[in-house]
């Protein structure tokens, strides 16, 4: 076993772990301040584990952003999404992302339910 193969492994799975908890809590129809403020928190760890690589971390960070009504760092965030998804080629997760830039640009944060 490559023991840097399996920690990046447990890191990769980590950093996804935080970035579930975070979507999960910005997302909820219920979000409370508090819950989104967690977000928030979680997200911004999730983000710097990946050093602003990940499209989807970085979507689950503007969702918190939006869900705390920090809707401008909920633009920039989503926009730098969408970038590193359309550097991946990643049609599909571009149109979504787009859809909620578009809710962030519009003082509107996204939920599911």
């Amino acid at each position: 076993v490559d023991h840097r193969d399996l920690h990046l492994s447990i890191r990769r799975q980590r950093q996804m772990c935080i970035r579930d908890r975070a979507w999960l809590l910005a997302t909820d129809n219920e979000v409370t301040l508090g819950a989104a403020e967690e977000a928030i928190e979680l997200a911004e760890r999730a983000t710097a584990l990946t050093n602003r690589q990940s499209a989807m971390v970085l979507d689950a960070l503007a969702a918190s952003y939006a869900a705390a009504g920090r809707f401008q760092e909920a633009v920039e965030t989503q926009q730098r999404a969408v970038e590193l998804a359309e550097v991946a080629g990643a049609s599909g997760t571009v149109s979504e992302l787009r859809r909620r830039l578009a809710l962030y640009q519009r003082g509107r944060p996204f939920r599911i339910g």
